[in-house]
């Protein structure tokens, strides 16, 4: 139920994330996944695509910071953002990047938009992420009604005071 893979080094291997992502769509009952800091992202030739398009569905917990997808193929994020959207009991969910990593979800507006209603989202990491609208980032708060923390520091979103009414609730 609990599958931590931080630091391996998965985005540099393109068999090794077809393979992955064979194991992966086999465990229906996986409730947590860590893939931090593995390089997804890194190279547009390693089939990262495929293995974020296996993430199970199942998952309360998905942690994919540190790492640069979407950086050089957007077709990364949008794998992503489909697996998400259709993991109806996602409790927790990092992505933010570190020092000098940047995600680049805040690329693709279908990011933002698989993460809304998640009823249950209490955790949100959306750090370094290259997010620039305020208004679509607002609408998303509105929607995730039991987020307790919400970590969206680094990125490029103006007008705060669009979000000031939603994180004052």
């Amino acid at each position: 139920r609990y599958l931590y893979l931080e630091n391996m080094n998965i985005g540099n291997s393109s068999q090794g994330n077809i393979e992955l992502a064979q194991g992966l769509r086999a465990q229906t009952n996986l409730k947590v996944l860590d893939l931090s800091d593995n390089e997804l992202g890194y190279s547009s030739n390693v089939n990262v695509h495929v293995l974020l398009r296996s993430l199970p569905f199942s998952l309360t917990s998905l942690d994919v910071s540190v790492n640069p997808i979407g950086s050089q193929d957007s077709f990364e994020v949008t794998e992503l953002s489909r697996a998400v959207k259709n993991m109806s009991g996602l409790i927790y969910f990092k992505a933010g990047g570190q020092n000098h990593y940047f995600n680049a979800l805040g690329k693709s507006s279908d990011f933002l938009q698989a993460l809304h209603h998640k009823q249950n989202l209490a955790f949100l990491d959306l750090s370094r992420n290259f997010f620039n609208d305020t208004t679509q980032m607002s609408n998303l708060l509105n929607t995730t009604l039991n987020l307790e923390i919400l970590n969206l520091s680094n990125n490029q979103l103006t007008n705060g005071s669009l979000l000031a009414p939603v994180l004052s609730t």
